[in-house]
């Protein structure tokens, strides 16, 4: 039990397993490197605490039971960020090839893909994904927007229990009319 009590003060005996599988989750999500992001993702520790442990680990995973598997997952991670990444560099070498991208870039579909929007679209959404426009975070706060407001008409109608129509969205305001 002197033993045990040892080696616990030693070690960091303010960490359980979950915050173990938060950080190795941290790892696989942002990379090994990345200590102020799975800081960020960890409840109740500090950037300094994440650099100790992460320091502590990777000096002795080895001795984890099962290691090979964590390591793969964290290797497996990284390998889809620096695919992720290489894809955005491509994309954005595509886009700064163009004077103006929005109205000259051309997207080549193949056959085994239908088109789900039109080709003026699908420019729209790669300019968006440039690093220069802040489009993209926008559009998406406007989405999440629209989808709280959608959902809440959802729920008014569903605790309605069918007194009114369903709603139809005009310039983002809903009108409804009574069901006779």
């Amino acid at each position: 039990m002197l033993e045990k009590d040892t080696l616990a003060s030693q070690g960091f005996d303010n960490w359980n397993k979950r915050d173990f599988t938060t950080f190795i989750k941290g790892c696989e999500k942002y990379g090994r490197k990345e200590e102020a992001q799975i800081a960020a993702e960890m409840e109740g520790k500090s950037l300094a605490d994440v650099k100790e442990y992460c320091q502590t680990f990777w000096a002795r995973y080895t001795e984890i039971l099962g290691h090979e598997k964590i390591i793969e997952n964290i290797e497996r991670g990284e390998a889809k960020l620096a695919k992720n990444a290489e894809m955005q560099d491509h994309l954005l070498q595509k886009v700064n090839s163009y004077r103006n991208p929005l109205a000259q870039l051309r997207i080549q579909y193949t056959q085994n893909k239908g088109k789900h929007w039109t080709e003026e679209e699908d420019r729209f959404l790669v300019n968006s994904f440039h690093p220069d426009h802040e489009i993209f975070s926008s559009l998406i706060h406007r989405l999440s927007s629209l989808l709280s407001l959608v959902m809440a008409a959802k729920m008014f109608m569903i605790s309605s229990a069918g007194r009114f129509a369903r709603p139809t969205c005009l310039n983002s305001t809903f009108t409804s009319s009574r069901v006779r």
